[in-house]
């Protein structure tokens, strides 16, 4: 009896150890891993902390005009799906839904000659208008910041088949790398004209 006494205390004694044990390594690992996220945190946030390049940084610049065509399979996940639903919207409800509430300024479509000014702001009530687009003012809605109602079915999300795009090459000479990036963007609707052939409308730029 005394014999089996001293194995389970012998056993107690061991079981305690290794629960501390397992406790402390436990402590070490979310130590550890805390550590690393604020490291991962801390580069990320020192990544998107890069100001904007001036003009005297750029050594080099080219802008390119492109065309998204949506009816591709590749770009499938800028169109669908062509209502919201449950798992989304398309990226042209995002942006109408941010135009009605004011978030965004939208600019005149001005054919490669695109002006991002105050003076080329278009309205949006000519805007919708102008694309026959049902809409009512919001609640809160005034006339130096006009916010609007728009129903999904008024929205002619399964019309715009396709975006045009301002896309900014540029040689940054501080961290000597060459870089990309979408400095606007335009819907295109694709509707019928008279003749029932179909015409290519841009709408604004964003």
């Amino acid at each position: 009896m005394k014999f089996l006494k001293v194995i389970i205390a012998v056993a107690a004694i061991a079981c305690t150890a290794s629960v501390a044990q397992a406790q402390v390594v436990k402590k070490a690992a979310v130590t550890a891993a805390k550590k690393a996220q604020s490291q991962v945190s801390t580069r990320q946030q020192s990544f998107y902390e890069v100001p904007e390049p001036s003009d005297a940084d750029l050594q080099w610049m080219k802008i390119v005009y492109r065309e998204i065509d949506l009816t591709k399979g590749k770009n499938a996940a800028l169109y669908y799906p062509e209502e919201p639903n449950e798992d989304g919207e398309s990226l042209f409800y995002i942006i109408m839904r941010h135009v009605a509430n004011g978030d965004i300024s939208v600019y005149e479509w001005l054919d490669g000659r695109e002006m991002f000014t105050d003076t080329y702001k278009y309205k949006i009530s000519n805007m919708l208008d102008r694309f026959h687009i049902l809409y009512a003012h919001a609640k809160g809605s005034t006339e130096k910041a006009p916010k609007y109602v728009i129903e999904n079915a008024d929205i002619p999300g399964s019309e715009v088949l396709s975006y045009y795009i301002i896309e900014k090459w540029e040689f940054d000479t501080r961290s000597n790398k060459m870089r990309s990036r979408v400095d606007a963007i335009c819907p295109v609707l694709h509707r019928e004209d008279e003749f029932g052939v179909v015409q290519k409308w841009p709408m604004f730029w964003v």
